[in-house]
């Protein structure tokens, strides 16, 4: 039972950080097929370890706001290269009167 506790602190960690390191990365395909099994995997390891993962809670909820904040800052990078781009289509569209 230590084996597979351990494992699935293990295998919950390496997820995590592999998802922070996709996210921080930009490598949106890997993260996506990251994230579409962590509600799963930490749903299974909670069902079955419960409070003897606990320590890992702090770890977990910091890889969460790092994720988060690189998500964030992904976003507002394309809503300013939109805007930009918004921008030089409509000059090209008065230039084109």
């Amino acid at each position: 039972m230590a084996a597979d506790l351990n494992e699935t602190r293990l295998r919950l960690l390496s997820h995590s950080r592999n998802m922070v390191n996709a996210a921080q990365s930009q490598d949106w395909d890997a993260f996506e097929t990251l994230n579409a099994t962590w509600a799963e995997l930490l749903e299974q390891a909670n069902q079955t370890f419960g409070s003897e993962l606990s320590d890992l809670q702090s770890t977990l909820l910091e890889d969460n706001r790092q994720i988060q904040k690189t998500i964030e800052r992904a976003q507002h990078t394309l809503s300013e290269e939109l805007q930009g781009n918004t921008k030089g289509f409509h000059r090209l569209q008065a230039y084109l009167k």
